[in-house]
């Protein structure tokens, strides 16, 4: 028990990372990180030794974050105003020459359809391979390279869309 706790602690930052691109939030995003883990300790004897845990946990939070969204669906939609806009980001703070530029890239991946965030998120943040990621989200390996494409063909366009208006 103690190599699978290890291993899971291991994940951790890159299941971050995950949520983060995945919400846009780090509060929303460690919220997705303690249900995951949460559901993950529940679910401890549907892991197999020998399988890696990562796709398995990487699995459990894109589960947990369609199912959040869909009970959001559910929700009135409030508005915290006195909850702290600049809380600090999943990892260092970039440096300030770019965060201008971090923001405008978060905010075009953030604008992505779910299901091209999810292969961003777990491809370039995460640098899973297109295997990985296919088996994390249970699709087609040609699937997650056309969706990958056309997400980054997206982001392209309204990056330098915005370099034209600004």
């Amino acid at each position: 028990m103690q190599d699978w706790t290890a291993d899971i602690l291991d994940c951790i930052p890159r299941l971050r990372r995950f949520a983060y691109t995945l919400t846009g939030d780090t509060s929303d995003a460690d919220d997705l990180v303690q249900i995951c883990l949460e559901k993950a300790l529940r679910k401890s004897s549907q892991y197999t030794d020998g399988g890696d845990i990562g796709i398995w946990l990487f699995k459990i939070m894109r589960n947990a974050f369609i199912d959040e969204k869909r009970a959001d669906g559910r929700k009135p939609n409030f508005v915290e105003l006195d909850h702290p806009t600049s809380m600090a980001q999943p990892d260092a703070a970039p440096a300030p020459d770019t965060m201008f530029a971090h923001g405008e890239v978060m905010a075009a991946i953030t604008a992505l359809p779910e299901d091209q965030r999810m292969v961003v998120a777990l491809i370039l943040v995460n640098g899973h391979s297109y295997k990985e990621a296919a088996q994390i989200l249970d699709v087609p390996l040609g699937t997650v390279m056309s969706r990958l494409a056309r997400a980054r063909r997206r982001v392209e366009d309204k990056l330098a869309a915005e370099r034209r208006i600004a």
